[in-house]
């Protein structure tokens, strides 16, 4: 098990969403109130763990305990450092490139335009097996 997965299962826990280790000062919407963010006001997350030119993760939504969406892009050769889990359902759509996913030792190969659903609960891995960058809507919802 690496550092960043010890984090998350630690973070479940205690019921802090992941997103709060990348966190700068953002705006949060009023109550009920419509958020927009232009693409020039992402918030890039930065994984300590991770280099920079390998893994590009941008968050498009403001921060809220229920609901995070982020567009990742992914270096050709890239993959997580060991499998992953946290509370909660995860939708991912691929938007360019392909992307090799391993759920609970099922394995799946998703091509642009497809997308996948699953609790996030089952152990994922993942590699961009893309000869260019993937690029990756992750929705989390808990």
């Amino acid at each position: 098990m690496d550092r960043l997965d010890s984090i998350v299962k630690i973070m479940d826990v205690i019921g802090i969403k992941f997103s709060v280790l990348f966190e700068t000062e953002t705006k949060t919407p009023d109550s009920g109130s419509p958020m927009l963010i232009r693409k020039n006001e992402r918030q890039k997350l930065n994984y300590p763990l991770s280099k920079s030119d390998e893994l590009k993760e941008y968050l498009l939504t403001p921060p809220s305990e229920n609901l995070e969406v982020y567009i990742s892009e992914i270096a050709p050769d890239t993959s997580t450092e060991s499998s992953y889990s946290h509370k909660g359902d995860e939708f991912l759509l691929i938007l360019k490139g392909r992307l090799e996913l391993n759920i609970s030792g099922d394995e799946y190969i998703l091509n642009e335009g497809d997308s996948i659903t699953v609790n996030s609960q089952h152990l994922k891995s993942w590699s961009n097996i893309h000869d260019d960058i993937t690029e990756v809507l992750w929705v989390i919802y808990r």
